[in-house]
C-alpha cells in the first residue's frame, strides 16, 4: 500500500536533488490496506466528536469493526495512532521566487494542519501524550521523523532566499520553523481564532523581519 508518509520528492536544484526523500520508517509487520484506512478513518471520526482522553483503543476497534489486537500489532499506543490518523501530508518545498512566497506558501501547508473536525482538545490531549511517551516509542519516533522532514523543507527554503538575496545569510532553520508552526497554533488554541482569521502574509512579514535583523 502506499505509504501516506512517503516523502515528496523536491524540486531540482543540483545534483543531490534529484533523488526522491526516503520514506518515513514504520515499525511492525506490513498492512492490509483496507483495514489500515478503516481504522484510521475510524480514530479521526472519534477524534471528531471525543475529547482525546475519552477515546480509547476499544472504542477504536468497535468503530472500525477489528479485533483490538489488530490495532496493537500496528500501532503501539493511543498517541502513536491519533496522530497518524490525524497528520495531514508532509510539507512540500515552495520555490515562488521570493523568501515572503515561500513563507506564505508554507504557512498555507501547516495552518492547519489537522482536519477541521478535529478540537483543539484532541491537538492538546495528544501533544501532552507525545511529551510523557518514552524517547524510543513509536510515536516520538515518528513525531521527531516528521519534525526532521520539516526543517529540511524550511532549510531549503532560507538556502532559496539567500541565493535570490532575500536572506544575506542564516544561522538555523529551527527558530523560524518554531515560528512558522508556533503562532498559528498559538493562535489557534489559545486565542480561539479561527485558522480561516489568521493572516499568513502578516506572519511571514513578522517572521522575515526578525530574520532580517
Amino acid at each position: 500500500m502506499p505509504n501516506r508518509y512517503q516523502l515528496p520528492p523536491q524540486e531540482p536544484d543540483g545534483a543531490n536533488d534529484s533523488a526522491k526523500q526516503r520514506p518515513i520508517n514504520r515499525i511492525g509487520r506490513p498492512r492490509s490496506t483496507e483495514r489500515h484506512r478503516k481504522i484510521l478513518g475510524a480514530a479521526l471520526t472519534l477524534a471528531g466528536s471525543n475529547s482525546y482522553g475519552n477515546i480509547t483503543i476499544e472504542m477504536v476497534a468497535r468503530e472500525a469493526c477489528v479485533a483490538k489486537t489488530t490495532i496493537y500489532r500496528w500501532w503501539s499506543s493511543k498517541a502513536s495512532l491519533i496522530q497518524e490518523a490525524t497528520l495531514p501530508t508532509p510539507l512540500r518545498t515552495p520555490n515562488t521566487g521570493s523568501l515572503r512566497g515561500d513563507l506564505v506558501h508554507l504557512l498555507e501547508q501547516l495552518n492547519p494542519r489537522l482536519p477541521q473536525q478535529v478540537s483543539k482538545h484532541i491537538t492538546l490531549g495528544l501533544w501532552a501524550d507525545l511529551i510523557s511517551s518514552p524517547p524510543d516509542s513509536q510515536a516520538r519516533e515518528l513525531h521527531s521523523a516528521l519534525i526532521q522532514h520539516e526543517k529540511a523543507v524550511v532549510e531549503k527554503v532560507l538556502m532559496q532566499a539567500v541565493k535570490v538575496g532575500d536572506l544575506r545569510e542564516f544561522e538555523s532553520a529551527d527558530l523560524t520553523l518554531s515560528f512558522l508552526k508556533g503562532a498559528p497554533l498559538h493562535m489557534r488554541l489559545a486565542l480561539d481564532i479561527a485558522p480561516e482569521q489568521l493572516s499568513n502574509e502578516e506572519i511571514a512579514d513578522s517572521i522575515i523581519s526578525g530574520l532580517a535583523r
